[in-house]
């Protein structure tokens, strides 16, 4: 089983689908000068030449038509990079769609997997597979993402093929499973499918010669933003996937709340109630925060790895998934909704994260405001919910948030470059107070009022 999340699946403002086709457009405009790595191609004839570019046209349609949210995300990098991750993507995207197609026997689609890190050294590698239209067309066209990967410099084609060796034997890891036992096999499996994207772009960024720092040597927090990206996905689509029969939520934090997987969808009304609708009970939102809780721990990582991301279009294309992701977790927090469709932020605010997201200070004030917008959820929530807590749920939440809200703060003053006036010091002194409010009233207050 798997769940692939190359990067964060968002919903595209309308403002922004424009934004389709510049991939395109701009390797039209590069092609014939493009310095992205290309080798021995200064002689070749015309109709080598409209192959390469039918080839680039057809990975760029691909991209578009399997992630539409990946293809505008894209957009951020410089050409070259935007070149070397499209095709990165794609043949992680091929690799996932071996591993999802159920036609395929379990033993036969092993060695493919395996063997799919050599396969796409192919020129005329063509497989009918995949579940989707979109998918199948991909597959039976891999050779034109196999020979413009070979247009690539060597440098890159070894992080994605190594990259695609490593990820294949985690799917092979998995394959056959039906859930995650323990919360360390949950982080094992999303590292397999997302942190090791995150390892191969600083991988990517680091030789292209674009970044100052040498983000090879920041493994675990590479693989920190990955998992941060997949988890949100996997938090996000609990209804799509149960209906899917796939189980990602790991038994022993389910557990602590409910039997099984089944039993979080198995109240449904009254016996004998036609409706069929869910019940959702304090169960329920107590094991979504848990899950959301388990998540948001990414956060400060998160931070670390994106201060070290010099290149602006870099920096733009890491952080506007993390962003998203954040604010997305704040969205499904306590969230009833969770089990019955799948949530996301409103398009304001996606629009908003796309035209604000310019540098470090810019996005601390999207991760402080996505901690507040959880510790509002607290506040308000109904008497009942917060008496229950009180004894030591709602403590454990306000906890955690405070020190990583704490982090988000200590980072803001003593790492940024620019002058904290900038950062909107209002928004920080009142993260500031409310923190110091929060910490008094655990300290002073609430133990007084035992008394």
């Amino acid at each position: 089983m798997n769940k692939i999340n190359f990067n964060f699946s968002i919903d595209i403002h309308s403002d922004l689908k424009d934004k389709d086709v510049v991939g395109k457009d701009r390797y039209k405009e590069h092609s014939s000068n493009s310095n992205s790595g290309k080798t021995n191609n200064s002689n070749i004839d015309s109709k080598q030449t409209k192959e390469v570019d039918e080839n680039w046209l057809f990975c760029f349609d691909s991209l578009k038509n399997v992630s539409r949210s990946f293809n505008i995300v894209i957009k951020q990098l410089d050409d070259e990079t935007m070149k070397v991750v499209c095709i990165f993507y794609l043949v992680l995207r091929g690799l996932d769609t071996i591993e999802d197609d159920m036609s395929i026997s379990s033993e036969e689609k092993k060695q493919m997997l395996l063997n799919f890190h050599n396969d796409i050294e192919n020129d005329d590698y063509s497989i009918e597979c995949g579940d989707k239209p979109e998918y199948r067309n991909l597959m039976k066209n891999f050779y034109k993402v196999n020979r413009t990967y070979k247009q690539l410099h060597p440098k890159y084609r070894d992080v994605i093929k190594n990259i695609t060796q490593e990820m294949a034997k985690g799917m092979v890891e998995f394959l056959g499973k039906t859930s995650m036992d323990t919360t360390e096999e949950y982080d094992s499996y999303c590292h397999y499918v997302a942190g090791l994207v995150g390892i191969g772009l600083s991988q990517i960024f680091t030789i292209s010669g674009s970044e100052f720092n040498d983000l090879t040597k920041y493994e675990t927090l590479s693989n920190s933003m990955g998992l941060l990206l997949q988890k949100t996905n996997i938090i996000r689509d609990i209804k799509e996937d149960y209906d899917e029969k796939r189980y990602w939520w790991p038994k022993d934090i389910v557990c602590k709340h409910f039997s099984s997987m089944d039993d979080i969808f198995g109240n449904r009304g009254e016996a004998g109630d036609a409706t069929g609708i869910l019940v959702i009970t304090e169960k329920h939102t107590d094991l979504l925060n848990e899950m959301i809780m388990n998540a948001l721990r990414h956060i400060p990582e998160s931070i670390e790895y994106l201060s070290l991301v010099k290149n602006n279009t870099n920096f733009k294309f890491c952080a506007i998934p993390q962003i998203v992701a954040v604010q997305t977790l704040a969205t499904l927090f306590h969230n009833p909704n969770v089990f019955k469709k799948t949530e996301k932020i409103n398009k304001t605010t996606l629009a908003r994260i796309f035209m604000d997201t310019n540098d470090m200070n810019s996005i601390l004030q999207f991760y402080i405001d996505a901690v507040e917008k959880i510790e509002k959820k607290i506040v308000d929530s109904d008497s009942e919910f917060s008496s229950k807590c009180s004894g030591g749920k709602l403590h454990k939440y306000v906890d955690e948030l405070d020190k990583i809200k704490g982090f988000i703060i200590k980072y803001i003053i003593e790492h940024s470059k620019k002058p904290v006036t900038n950062i909107s010091l209002t928004k920080v002194k009142k993260s500031i107070i409310s923190t110091f409010i929060s910490i008094f009233q655990k300290n002073v207050l609430y133990p007084l009022s035992n008394l």
